[in-house]
């Protein structure tokens, strides 16, 4: 999340988009996806174009069963998409948007992670809705703290350095 120092200029191409209520999120059977990511697994480049696709809302249930033993987090994720059309390589950080109950566009995700692009698995959303009220507290405090991981990630150790079991670390440690 980003907490801009002026506001933006809103007019006919920059707009705001409201935040899904978790009733209007449950409430949703589609959603529509968009991002200048790839466009297969081969695709490593990502589109020129800004691309856009219209996905399904997959029960928690259904989703985790989808996901080759992966398992989500049902109060913090949704899954959308295994239908052939999904997110892909470059989208993390994209929007998934919802039409409100108001008729308005709704932000209801933000492209997280998944199995394998445009499969029959579904993609993983970070669910809007369950961060609502940390969202609000940094948009009028962007000087509060940040909520401590309940659970350290077993590929992190407690100051966020990789530890002596993760694989990829040291690609990240020389990359950055």
């Amino acid at each position: 999340m980003l907490v801009l120092s002026s506001p933006l200029d809103l007019g006919a191409r920059v707009e705001a988009i409201g935040t899904a209520s978790p009733t209007e999120l449950a409430g949703a059977t589609n959603a529509t996806i968009t991002g200048w990511g790839a466009t297969s697994e081969r695709d490593e480049i990502g589109s020129e174009a800004l691309l856009r696709a219209e996905v399904p809302i997959v029960a928690d249930r259904a989703c985790s069963g989808q996901l080759d033993g992966e398992r989500i987090d049902a109060d913090a994720e949704v899954c959308a998409g295994g239908t052939g059309t999904d997110s892909c390589y470059g989208n993390s950080g994209d929007p998934l948007v919802i039409t409100g109950e108001d008729g308005a566009p709704k932000l209801a995700g933000v492209v997280s992670w998944g199995i394998e692009c445009g499969s029959s698995s579904p993609g993983v959303y970070w669910e809007v809705p369950a961060f609502t009220e940390w969202i609000e507290t940094r948009v009028t405090d962007p000087g509060a703290p940040v909520p401590e991981r309940s659970e350290p990630s077993p590929e992190w150790d407690d100051d966020y350095e990789c530890d002596d079991e993760c694989e990829w670390c040291d690609d990240i440690e020389h990359a950055g």
